[in-house]
């Protein structure tokens, strides 16, 4: 059909349409043909306007619909693949929906989900406080959240904040209820480490609190039988006993230290360390302390990086987590303890808090024991809980407190595994240190010599102050015994003449630093050696770089006291 055809024809229709609508808009009128031409020309052109608007009218529903169809795809989306769980229950708790996100959180089918009771999915000590939340959402009809703890179809457990609204028809009943499921995991892991840390903190400031006093009082107990022994041998009356007032009162020390172990404020050496050294040197005694049943195994790595450490702190965690394993096979057992070099990557760290990427030594110490149930395991690293009967020598509940307590000093990270029937395995992580070398064992020194110097004793403890006076004058030295730092700094602008040495106490009533100061302002050349029963090795360093010579920590040894003194008199 040509185009001229095409055009008389569509004007014919439009005239057409024209007349008709005409029609309808003056039915009274029985002739159309009475109209005048100009008049059937204006419907005509009004139906044209009509027609076009129509067209825009269609093109913008189509429009519409195209955006809405892509919104609604948008919408899939943003639900599917929302950082949280969404899911819609029925008033008896029955799945109806289920987000993407809510099956990958549970690890589950979305066709197994649906239409099963999420009740399912929760740890059967959370399923009465679900049901009431559930209820109470249902009827009050106000938004609502609680905690749970769900269990993935892995077997993983996971803690979960529930965020619920209900689910209202059109009429304004009540059907059903809204979920957002949102992983707290991480959250409860951090929370529990907060909490963790905050008691260690209460302990650790009691600990210093009661540190300077007990100190004191070992230090006499510790000094008066060290003092006895010196004339004694092994076999004579007495001598046997004053040995175990020295091992109680060491037993004494070692308790404090263990709770500032714990509380992450316990004094550090660290130097550069080779593990397995200090795994051998435990071994020889272990070898000699560990029941015949149990069966031990060591398996270390010949290149295993060197660490930085306190040589006394590794050698106490090696101890204490082979006694622990020990303990725990009493009928007998394998005692198994492995070194290896690990490279742990940013996916590791991520999912193990406090642990940098990088070279790190593993430490891994298992047993085949009796295992420990799951419910306690979050406890065994809380001080003083102990799954033992309560004893002097165990079962004090700090063996693996103390270990956690050095493991965080070194900023590693301690992993415990364990199943009833089946032993348990502790894993710890060490940060390596590259391109070093172990530092060398120093031996022990054999008794000082005495000498004949003049020794200012400065030490506010009358108790205290009689035993130092009366060990260093058994060995030759001439001692001014002082009970106060005032009366200290009198006598040394006095007879600094004569004064080869201080030791001065950290005292009350004119503190370590104030004292040092007026002798160093008397005599900027004075030897002080700085003695301290508070354990704070943050404060005796620092009154230590202000010019002391040396410190010492109570409770120590005659042994102690005697080579600290030699070596700084001996000092230019």
């Amino acid at each position: 059909m040509k185009q001229g055809d095409q055009d008389r024809e569509r004007n014919a229709r439009i005239r057409s349409q024209a007349e008709e609508s005409f029609r309808r808009r003056f039915s009274g009128l029985e002739d159309v043909s009475i109209l005048s031409q100009s008049e059937v020309d204006r419907l005509v052109h009004e139906l044209k306007v009509h027609q076009i608007e129509l067209e825009l009218q269609n093109e913008e529903l189509r429009r519409l619909q195209d955006a809405l169809s892509e919104s609604r795809d948008k919408y899939a989306d943003l639900y599917d693949f929302a950082p949280v769980g969404y899911f819609t229950l029925d008033k008896q708790g029955l799945i109806l929906e289920v987000n993407l996100t809510g099956v990958a959180l549970v690890t589950a089918d979305r066709s197994f989900l649906l239409g099963k009771p999420f009740q399912r999915l929760l740890d059967k000590e959370y399923v009465d406080q679900f049901f009431h939340f559930k209820e109470e959402v249902v009827s009050t009809r106000m938004r609502r959240q609680c905690e749970v703890q769900l269990h993935r179809f892995d077997g993983t457990p996971i803690y979960a904040q529930l965020d619920a609204a209900a689910l209202e028809d059109g009429e304004g009943r009540t059907t059903g209820i809204r979920m957002i499921v949102s992983d707290i995991s991480e959250r409860k892991v951090m929370e529990r480490q907060l909490l963790q840390a905050r008691k260690m903190e209460a302990i650790g400031t009691l600990a210093v609190g009661i540190a300077h006093d007990f100190n004191n009082m070992l230090q006499v107990i510790l000094g008066y039988a060290d003092m006895l022994l010196l004339g004694k041998e092994n076999g004579q009356p007495g001598y046997q006993e004053l040995q175990q007032i020295v091992k109680t009162s060491y037993d004494a020390r070692d308790l404090v230290q263990k709770i500032r172990i714990l509380s992450r404020k316990a004094d550090m050496k660290p130097v550069p360390l080779d593990l397995n050294h200090n795994i051998d040197q435990v071994y020889k005694l272990l070898s000699h302390t560990l029941p015949r049943t149990i069966h031990t195994r060591i398996h270390l790595a010949e290149d295993l990086a060197i660490m930085n450490a306190d040589s006394d702190l590794m050698n106490q965690m090696v101890m204490n987590l082979a006694i622990n394993g020990s303990e725990a096979m009493p009928d007998g057992g394998t005692l198994t303890i492995e070194t290896e070099n690990a490279e742990l990557n940013d996916d590791f760290c991520q999912r193990h808090l406090g642990l940098e990427p990088g070279p790190h030594v593993l430490l891994t110490v298992s047993d085949t024991g009796r295992g420990i149930e799951k419910e306690l395991l979050d406890k065994i690293c809380d001080p003083f809980y102990s799954t033992k009967p309560r004893d002097y020598h165990k079962g004090t509940g700090l063996g693996l407190p103390v270990v956690q307590g050095i493991v965080e000093q070194h900023k590693g990270y301690l992993s415990v595994e364990s199943e009833v029937g089946s032993g348990t395995t502790v894993r710890i992580y060490f940060p390596a240190l590259e391109n070093a070398k172990a530092a060398k064992t120093v031996e022990e020194i054999p008794l000082p010599r005495g000498g004949t110097e003049t020794i200012l004793l400065v030490e506010d403890e009358e108790i205290l102050r009689n035993l130092g006076r009366d060990v260093l004058e058994q060995f030759g030295y001439k001692v001014l015994p002082v009970g106060d730092g005032q009366e200290a700094v009198e006598v040394y602008e006095r007879e600094q003449g004569d004064i080869s040495l201080v030791i001065l106490d950290i005292m009350p009533r004119m503190d370590g630093k104030q004292c040092l100061r007026e002798f160093l302002r008397i005599n900027p050349t004075v030897k002080v050696l700085i003695s301290s029963g508070i354990a704070e090795e943050d404060l005796i360093e620092n009154v230590v770089n202000l010019g002391a010579k040396g410190s010492l920590n109570k409770p120590f040894n005659v042994r102690a006291l005697l080579q600290e003194v030699r070596k700084v008199l001996d000092t230019d």
